[in-house]
């Protein structure tokens, strides 16, 4: 038996007996149906700022957003907790064209080598790693089952809303995801009595994250969640009903830390925000009102340090979520990844492992030290006094799930939803689907070798070094100097051949993604005339309902995925800009060619048109102006006037 009145204490309270009883027929706090106070205070505070603004002299109850959980992978995931609780995920897509593919990720932030530390230098170089999720996403923002592995548009992982609260952490301490799931199905039971004290001793409005964690902390707690939830959806699965958490296929989905790359890319903004140009950017991008990506200011995004004597982690959701929904990605609790420190050197990160990294500062520092590519060793696994912790040491949680995952050929066939959710199936087709995208890769020259520079360099220093020492004879130095020049020659024809399928492979990533943004523009105008259909019709089913409802959020969605592809269209045409004109024109015309299998008469408009747009990054030497980009994604997303005309009312 857990002794709660301990548990309680840590938080500062001192409950007697009969304060944890609720009076007859009192609605415990925990079941109130504004949840999102507690669990989604962002939202909470955006629905009483919209009763506000109307006026009304009374200010109603909070309509909370409804719901969802991952059987459609949805943009926003509501994952349940005991005693009525739940933590909110945002969905992070990483725009891939087949299982294997990734996104190349340019971490860490630029350093001054004058100024900083040594320890600081060490720790925040800049550093690479792909980038890819779990879940497969498909064209028609679907959860993709095996038969459509072909025509993925992303892979995708969630990151939490929030950073873990103390009532998150209180429903650990108190042992409560140990406890059967119907004994904390209602809040006003008796096994979440201990948590309903806490939430009445409470100021619901001021619900801070939780600090003074270890690594083990935040492995505990995970490991807890994860395994409350999957037994929960075992049980669901068993009646018919869908599970809670998000599926790959024929695997489950899980609570896990999320590795530091995976932090990272969601707390910079996603694919657009990871280019070696960006790693500049000190803060994460954030949407205007308008829903525009802009560079966010300091005090748009850092929560203030608590004045209080003694406070240092402030209320969760106070400030401006990221780009992809997330907030207090800066400032407020150091956040725990789940891989441990490594040092960056000039190469990228060393090899020795070391203690715990936090990352995006915390509101014990200077308030301009808060970076979104932060990162510092902020505590050993153990030292003298134990696990190692700091008072602004926290988390922020991820879902994740297996590489290797069963079949699954539809959310329902013959056997129903319980047999759309069996893990251990054979998985063939998806092996399959990952060896053709090992094959498209080789095709595009990723993997070839690019010569051991570090090698030569040896050799050469080498030579220096017996030349002034005078041990070598004019003979021995004719025969090494011709060695050393038929391996630089050697390297030079691998780093052109390198060159010149880097550069065809950009070609090509510019050419794809400028037909998916065509696509994706497609599918919004379908997507709005549906919309203009069901508002016309009179009486709404539910059915009905939920298809507006779903279709609204995926315009939000699409909107979302044509500037994610739109930046990383810029981003090629910037990178070739900066080529040699001559090289970079051979390579346009071998893929008019159809070098390396290159399908011309599928891409042939799309590369006509991106041949276009490098001439004019040419005549603008290198600049790609305000008006370029504005005429560029009015030629590739072809349907954009054409929603703007027929739809001006559902435009973003």
């Amino acid at each position: 038996m857990i002794d709660f009145r301990a548990v309680l204490a840590v938080f500062g309270l001192v409950v007697m007996p009969d304060q944890v009883v609720l009076a007859q027929g009192a609605t415990p706090v925990g079941a109130q149906p504004d949840w999102c106070q507690i669990d989604d205070p962002a939202s909470w505070a955006a629905s009483r700022q919209a009763q506000i603004e109307t006026g009304a002299k009374e200010l109603g109850p909070i309509s909370c957003p409804k719901k969802a959980t991952g059987a459609t992978v949805p943009a926003v995931l509501h994952l349940p907790m005991p005693c009525g609780r739940a933590m909110v995920f945002q969905r992070i897509d990483v725009p891939v064209a087949h299982p294997l593919d990734q996104v190349a990720g340019n971490f860490g932030r630029a350093v001054d080598i004058a100024s900083e530390t040594p320890q600081t230098v060490l720790s925040n170089g800049a550093w690479k790693m792909p980038v890819s999720g779990a879940f497969s996403i498909s064209e028609d923002d679907e959860n993709a089952v095996t038969s459509g592995l072909g025509s993925i548009s992303a892979r995708a992982y969630y990151v939490a809303r929030y950073e873990l609260t103390t009532i998150q952490w209180a429903i650990h301490e108190l042992g409560l995801f140990d406890l059967p799931h119907d004994q904390t199905a209602d809040a006003g039971s008796e096994a979440c009595q201990p948590l309903e004290a806490l939430l009445q001793e409470i100021n619901l409005r001021t619900i801070a994250a939780q600090g003074e964690l270890s690594w083990f902390d935040a492995v505990a707690f995970s490991r807890a969640y994860s395994n409350w939830l999957v037994t929960r959806d075992a049980d669901r699965i068993a009646k018919g009903e869908r599970p809670d958490l998000p599926w790959e296929q024929g695997a489950t989905g899980y609570v896990r830390l999320p590795t530091e790359a995976e932090w990272e890319f969601a707390a910079r903004g996603g694919a657009g925000q990871v280019s070696a140009q960006a790693r500049s950017n000190r803060l994460p991008v954030i949407r205007d009102e308008n829903g525009a990506i802009k560079a966010a200011s300091l005090s748009e995004v850092c929560v203030d340090k608590p004045r209080a004597s003694g406070v240092l982690l402030a209320p969760v959701g106070r400030k401006m979520p990221n780009a992809l929904g997330l907030y207090d990605v800066v400032c407020n609790a150091e956040e725990i990844m789940l891989d441990l420190f490594r040092v960056t050197r000039p190469d990228g990160l060393g090899g020795q492992v070391g203690g715990v990294i936090t990352k995006g500062g915390s509101s014990a520092l200077f308030r301009e030290n808060n970076t979104v590519g932060r990162r510092i060793e902020a505590a050993a696994l153990f030292g003298l006094s134990g696990e190692g912790r700091t008072r602004t040491m926290g988390a922020r949680f991820a879902v994740s799930a297996p590489v290797f995952s069963g079949r699954r050929d539809g959310l329902t066939d013959e056997g129903g939803i319980p047999q759309a959710y069996t893990e251990g199936r054979l998985n063939a087709p998806y092996e399959q689907a990952l060896m053709t995208g090992r094959k498209a890769l080789l095709e595009q020259g990723v993997g070839l070798a690019s010569g051991d520079q570090s090698t030569l360099a040896s050799e050469v220093n080498k030579l220096r070094r017996s030349l002034s020492e005078g041990e070598l004879t004019q003979q021995q130095l004719a025969e090494q100097s011709e060695a050393l020049q038929i391996e630089l020659d050697r390297l030079e024809a691998r780093l052109a051949q390198e060159a010149r399928a880097s550069t065809l492979l950009s070609i090509r990533s510019g050419v794809v993604t400028s037909n998916l943004i065509n696509r994706t523009g497609a599918n919004i105008y379908s997507v709005m005339a549906r919309i203009e259909d069901l508002r016309e019709v009179s009486n709404l089913t539910e059915d009905d309902q939920a298809q507006l409802e779903r279709a609204t959020r995926l315009i939000g969605i699409y909107e979302q995925r044509i500037q994610a592809s739109f930046d990383l269209y810029l981003q090629v045409h910037s990178e070739l800009g900066a080529r040699p004109e001559v090289f970079v024109q051979r390579q346009l015309t071998a893929s008019r060619s159809g070098v390396n299998g290159f399908n011309v008469d599928l891409f042939g408009t799309y590369l006509e048109l991106f041949e276009q747009h490098h001439q004019q990054v040419r005549s603008a030497r290198g600049q790609i102006t305000e008006k370029l980009r504005a005429d560029w994604l009015d030629e590739l997303d072809t349907s954009r006037s054409r929603r703007k005309q027929d739809f001006p009312k559902l435009q973003p």
